[in-house]
């Protein structure tokens, strides 16, 4: 994704929530929630990307959590 040019991250997101909504487990979600939160970064929603980024904090992995820059 940090590859596509900006016109391609609006799409990016709807199928991001659309995965998320499938998912079952939490531990699964904060991995989507790490991606979701850098293209909010790309399209400048700061706000929504801290609040995923605190999210994802709350993993049990320690490699995920390492991850949430």
């Amino acid at each position: 994704m940090k590859e596509k040019d900006q016109r391609e991250w609006e799409p990016a997101v709807s199928f991001l929530l659309k995965a998320m909504e499938r998912t079952r487990t939490a531990e699964s979600r904060y991995r989507y929630d790490t991606e979701l939160a850098a293209l909010y970064k790309h399209l400048g929603r700061t706000a929504q990307a801290d609040s995923l980024r605190q999210e994802a904090l709350k993993s049990s992995c320690p490699l995920l959590k390492s991850s949430v820059v």
